[in-house]
């Protein structure tokens, strides 16, 4: 699959895509033994064109080292706790339907899957508690398959509000809020700018209809016109997401509500470099962008500059230990992460000429990358604040804190055991604290708010600046971000502004960390 120079890797040499290969040497798992085992769902792959397949690397995203966050926290945590927790670290392929069947055919020992390095079967009777999924389609899925066996699942990004029904997801706790949360921020957002006319995006599946359908609410609720909405999926071709954009122009919109996915976003800003565009898009967009570095990198940045994003920041931390771990990363360190050497060839947009996948068209060099070759320190800083990381040590240290609450208070504790009490389990997790802080709220949502950034230029090229929540500080805001938006449109929030701050400076402060 790789380059033959790394142990343990296949060497044989594919001249381009090997769809069979792909298929017979796909590892969809990384396992940490242990007697106490925790799943974590990760996107690595696109879906197959088939329900129950998987298809191509999912480039350009962060899931691969999110997967190696939850490996790394799970370790801690068996040093923390001092209990044998072990990791399953699986690959979704972005499908619910797919994964549903997988686990549930591991569950009733239907199939198995065995240790990598022993061969010794991997017993699913151990698992307590599922972290994940990424998508809120995904995670639909397999909370209903979660519930039936009677095992907690947290995720570390689903936001959907469907999710937030506990008679049909008794045991579903998550790090994020409800994207009801997020849907007002943004329209709020749009409201305080005086901006009345929007196009809007979103993913075609249960995480972007559903916030389509919020935004367009609430955009109504407001006075502002959305104009008619546009579905996006990551199956489209480089003249579909063209036409995307020339709808938006025809649209006559200078501001786009963005409800999708941080690969769906580096697409669109890519076939928008590639064309001839007059004018420049604004985006306002959910917590699916991120602060992904591939967003405004490059000649892309150039497309995202002055766009504002919604994250879901906390003050919790992966630790200094795991910062270490990626400033050291190369592509052999596999054991704990299968996909690791798949990242590399992202991070340098080239293919091992052994690799069955052939996504750039280039071949890594050796002098380009090597056995010995390490992640950039700005990249490290990059990953190591990367929220989808933190929330998913989150949702390890939940999980595992709440396992050993429960045990504390049980004799002769096995995972067994809690699967059986499983409601007093999941109420040990609920209770969990992170820095004197409770994890979730009442309803199991994240207990936390929103922290918006505008993608600004800087001497060092473009950052995610956090927006001040002062509302002076916020005039500083205003202007950073002037050139884009229409002069008329800034010359009349300006005088708003004037007015605000010399006739009612009482009233006159705006609090952009949303926490309602």
């Amino acid at each position: 699959m790789f380059d033959g120079g790394v142990s343990g890797l296949p060497s044989s040499v594919c001249a381009s895509v090997c769809s069979s290969c792909v298929d017979a040497v796909n590892m969809r798992y990384t396992y940490l033994p242990g007697d106490v085992l925790i799943i974590g769902l990760f996107s690595i792959r696109q879906y197959g064109d088939t329900p129950y397949s998987c298809g191509h690397i999912r480039r350009e995203t962060n899931d691969i080292i999110t997967a190696s966050a939850f490996m790394q926290s799970v370790l801690q945590k068996r040093i923390e706790t001092e209990i044998n927790f072990g990791a399953i670290a699986i690959d979704d392929c972005y499908s619910g339907m797919n994964t549903s069947a997988y686990l549930t055919e591991l569950f009733t020992k239907q199939s198995f899957i065995t240790d990598p390095q022993t061969n010794e079967i991997i017993n699913f009777d151990h698992v307590v508690s599922i972290v994940g999924a990424l998508s809120s389609g995904v995670t639909l899925y397999l909370a209903d398959m979660a519930t039936s066996l009677g095992i907690p699942m947290i995720s570390y990004s689903a936001s959907s509000p469907d999710l937030d029904n506990k008679v049909r997801y008794p045991y579903f706790l998550r790090t994020v809020p409800s994207d009801n949360l997020q849907v007002r921020g943004m329209i709020e957002m749009l409201y305080d700018l005086t901006v009345t006319h929007v196009g809007l995006l979103y993913i075609d599946d249960a995480y972007g209809r559903a916030g389509k359908d919020a935004l367009v609410k609430e955009a109504s609720s407001r006075g502002i016109c959305v104009e008619e909405t546009i579905a996006m999926t990551q199956l489209m071709d480089d003249a579909e997401i063209e036409s995307v954009i020339n709808q938006l122009f025809v649209q006559q919109v200078r501001v786009v509500l963005f409800f999708s996915i941080d690969s769906i976003a580096r697409r669109l800003l890519e076939i928008i470099n590639q064309g001839e565009y007059k004018r420049q898009l604004i985006f306002i967009s959910s917590d699916g962008w991120g602060t992904n570095q591939n967003l405004v990198n490059g000649a892309v940045g150039l497309h995202s500059h002055g766009s504002i994003v919604f994250t879901l920041d906390t003050k919790a931390a992966l630790g200094q230990g795991y910062k270490e771990y990626l400033s050291s990363l190369n592509m052999t360190q596999t054991e704990l992460n299968y996909w690791i050497p798949n990242f590399f060839e992202d991070v340098h947009d080239c293919d091992f000429k052994t690799s069955f996948e052939k996504y750039s068209g280039t071949i890594c060099k050796a002098d380009q990358l090597s056995t010995s070759t390490t992640l950039s320190s700005a990249l490290v800083d990059s990953l190591y604040a990367d929220q989808r990381g933190i929330h998913t040590k989150m949702a390890v240290h939940a999980a595992t804190e709440g396992y050993k609450a429960y045990c504390s208070k049980t004799s002769g504790c096995t995972p067994a055991l809690a699967r059986s009490n499983i409601d007093h389990y999941v109420q040990d997790i609920k209770t969990v604290e992170i820095m004197n802080a409770n994890v979730f709220n009442d309803n199991g949502n994240g207990n936390i708010a929103f922290t918006i950034y505008n993608i600004q230029l800087k001497d060092e090229g473009n950052k995610y600046v956090k927006v001040p929540t002062s509302f002076y500080r916020f005039i500083y805001y205003l202007s950073v971000i002037r050139y884009q938006l229409s002069l008329v449109l800034f010359l009349y929030v300006w005088l708003c502004v004037c007015v605000c701050v010399f006739k009612c400076k009482d009233m006159c402060f705006l609090d952009y960390t949303y926490s309602f």
